[in-house]
């Protein structure tokens, strides 16, 4: 499924869309069955229709010989994998399989089969050395670490998704400020303007790699891979964050025309909205709410930005200050609203907020925003009241900035969200691989 259709589903009435992460629904051969008659291919069906290119699907003997299968989407079924059956003695077998979900997360499991013959062509010699049981299935972190998952977060890749979206919605937040709703230009925002636009494209690199170590655990990060991604509909994405990024780059540093860099970095937060849980979990309604969420945030973000860096006279500063307070209120309204939508998406138990590890770094991200708001009430009720009557504005510029330190300090809080599984996907707080039964659930 490409971005197109993605989109396409929130318009067409009656489009099929994701929902939660792909769960493999049934086995050819079946869990604990025995094999009567030799088979010609592997088949896993999953409950929604899954990508190839970073599938993998391995299988163990009792000697401990493990074979890699060469997995791909059956011709008449774009949800099921194959894999064409290797020549096998009688015995026990153990598959691990492996695939990356529609939010970018590896999900994956194990389940056990016997044979009990032989492939055409096999002598009895053949056939008696294939008699031992299957290997005992993987103890939780072992399967995890087999299959490339991890049920912590990766800290690295974290932090950087933070700043790079950070980054990416500070640049569009203060371009669109600065150039249509305070229209203020000065030596300090356009420098800022310049680093960040040098700096987005590449944390939207280091990103989009650390994504894809991440998703590839059996390939590695790589040109092969790398070029494997862009057909998938998570690299896809990144790519396209990274090329409109560049393209913002190059319109603000060389044409110099910060309106049109403000529209690539606005693309860019509007692509960045149909990656990682919305895009698996009723994507019909998560992902408009979350291109409102960071649209809000990336306007809240500049208009920060913007009262730190203007230093115009107290008059200008004040009417500025207005108008980043009443731009900063519709912000909030849609941050507000749209994470409550996500939360109730993502959480459909109120008791997941405090028994899960997504629940419980939802609630970091809400103190947060709480801080924020009383920062923005004292600002507007307080700090501007105080220029207007003969202060200052220095000592709301240094308000300005504590608070601007707060909100990036959520963006990274909220940034490890995307490698947590919420309880709806992940069915608690770690994702473990697990036999055919356990991965009908939601894995």
């Amino acid at each position: 499924m490409n971005t197109f259709l993605l989109w396409a589903g929130l318009v067409l009435p009656g489009s099929p869309m994701v929902v939660l992460h792909a769960r493999l629904e049934s086995t050819e051969p079946v869990e604990g069955d025995t094999i009567s008659v030799y088979p010609s291919v592997m088949r896993l069906v999953f409950s929604e229709p899954i990508e190839d290119e970073f599938a993998e699907l391995t299988l163990s003997d009792g000697h401990g010989v493990v074979t890699r299968l060469k997995p791909r989407i059956d011709p008449h079924d774009v949800k099921a994998l194959i894999g064409d059956f290797p020549a096998l003695p009688p015995g026990g077998y153990l598959v691990v399989w492996r695939v990356v979900s529609a939010d970018g997360h590896p999900v994956g499991g194990h389940f056990v089969f016997y044979v009990a013959v032989g492939p055409p062509g096999s002598s009895k010699a053949d056939l008696l050395v294939g008699t031992l049981p299957p290997p005992a299935p993987p103890q939780d972190h072992a399967a995890d670490a087999a299959a490339g998952m991890s049920g912590e977060p990766p800290i690295l890749a974290a932090i950087t998704r933070g700043a790079a979206l950070g980054s990416l919605m500070a640049l569009t937040g203060l371009l669109v400020v600065a150039t249509f709703w305070v229209p203020v230009r000065s030596n300090t925002i356009a420098s800022l303007e310049k680093w960040l636009a040098i700096a987005t494209p590449l944390l939207l690199t280091a990103d989009f790699l650390l994504w894809l170590q991440h998703a590839a655990s059996a390939t590695g990060v790589d040109i092969d891979s790398i070029v494997m991604s862009l057909s998938t509909q998570n690299g896809g994405i990144y790519a396209a964050r990274v090329g409109l990024a560049a393209i913002a780059a190059w319109a603000l540093l060389l044409v110099r025309r910060p309106g049109l860099a403000a529209v690539f970095t606005s693309a860019a937060i509007l692509v960045t909205s149909a990656t990682g849980h919305p895009a698996a979990i009723r994507a019909s309604i998560a992902i408009p709410g979350k291109a409102v969420h960071l649209a809000g945030v990336s306007l809240w973000l500049g208009g920060l930005l913007v009262l730190v860096l203007d230093r115009r006279p107290r008059e200008e500063y004040t009417a500025g200050a207005h108008r980043v307070s009443n731009l900063a209120l519709i912000a909030v309204g849609a941050v507000a609203l749209t994470g409550v939508i996500e939360t109730l998406l993502f959480l459909p138990k109120l008791g997941d907020v405090l028994t899960s590890a997504y629940g419980r770094m939802v609630l970091g991200k809400l103190t947060g925003l709480l801080g924020l708001v009383a920062f923005g009430a004292w600002h507007r009720y307080r700090a501007v009241p105080r220029i207007v009557t003969g202060g200052t504005p220095d000592a709301m510029r240094r308000s300005v900035a504590w608070e601007t330190g707060l909100m990036a300090a959520v963006v990274v809080l909220a940034s490890f969200l995307a490698y947590i599984p919420p309880p709806s996907a992940g069915g608690g707080d770690m994702m473990h691989l697990h036999s055919v039964p356990a991965a009908t659930e939601d894995p």
